[in-house]
């Protein structure tokens, strides 16, 4: 029960902030009639293809309208359950890229990027400093061609890539007056809410091992909690079945 309110709060607070980011968007939709683009819905509609600035803004206002209606139902679906003490139910939330795909065709075709949390644009714009550490090592290549070093990295990065969440490989990462190197730096497409993922996959290596609870450590001093913002998983996790999948959907698609 604590942990479905803790969710709903959770849930009650991303509304908040998506009504005070529709305050912020204009006003009307994006219309497309052959191949030119129109800002619809309002006193005169005007053509847009070549203001991209305003089709991104009309793009984000129209994910993030479908993302409260989705909100809405799935808060008023667990408190009826709640009140009439059923088993909760929790009604689908869609990914990130199954509500793009609902969308009207007007608004299909455009970059992944136009539609996330406009943090998220400066995020992936700034340099990286990525990790050095045995590059030839970087084997497999996910779906949107991003080099990782093993197998279960490769299946985490292509679901992550399969929900159209935003991410950064082996990147460095500032926590406290320390630089390390995380798997996954990764950003909640809908409210910008940064998650770390780190991948453990060799603790038969007593020095991995301990370096793996010196990283923990370091992670839970500066506010990185276990399956809050920060999430861990180890090779059993990547033979459960639908357990990465899960962690994709509770976690960082409810952050």
């Amino acid at each position: 029960m604590k942990n479905i309110i803790k969710e709903l709060a959770a849930l009650k607070e991303e509304l908040r902030a998506i009504d005070e980011e529709l305050k912020t968007l204009p006003p009307g939709y994006l219309a497309k009639r052959g191949k030119f683009y129109y800002h619809g819905g309002i006193a005169k509609e005007i053509g847009i293809t070549k203001n991209p600035t305003l089709i991104q803004e009309l793009c984000r206002k129209k994910i993030i309208i479908r993302r409260k209606k989705e909100i809405d139902n799935y808060i008023t679906s667990s408190i009826h359950s709640i009140k009439n003490l059923n088993t909760v139910t929790e009604p689908a939330l869609s990914s990130f890229q199954k509500l793009i795909e609902s969308l009207p065709l007007s608004y299909q075709g455009f970059p992944i990027s136009y539609f996330f949390h406009p943090s998220i644009k400066e995020w992936l714009s700034k340099p990286v400093t990525k990790n050095t550490y045995f590059p030839e090592n970087l084997k497999y290549t996910t779906t949107n061609g991003i080099t990782v070093r093993s197998k279960s990295e490769l299946l985490i990065a292509n679901l992550l890539e399969a929900h159209g969440i935003p991410y950064l490989y082996d990147s460095a990462f500032w926590i406290g007056s320390k630089q390390i190197y995380p798997d996954f730096i990764i950003k909640n497409p809908f409210t910008g809410k940064l998650i770390i993922w780190e991948h453990f996959g060799a603790l038969n290596q007593p020095e991995y091992a301990e370096k793996m609870i010196r990283k923990m450590t370091l992670y839970q001093k500066y506010g990185y909690l276990p399956f809050e913002n920060f999430i861990y998983t180890f090779e059993s996790d990547i033979e459960i079945p639908h357990r990465l999948q899960g962690l994709i959907e509770s976690i960082i698609l409810k952050s």
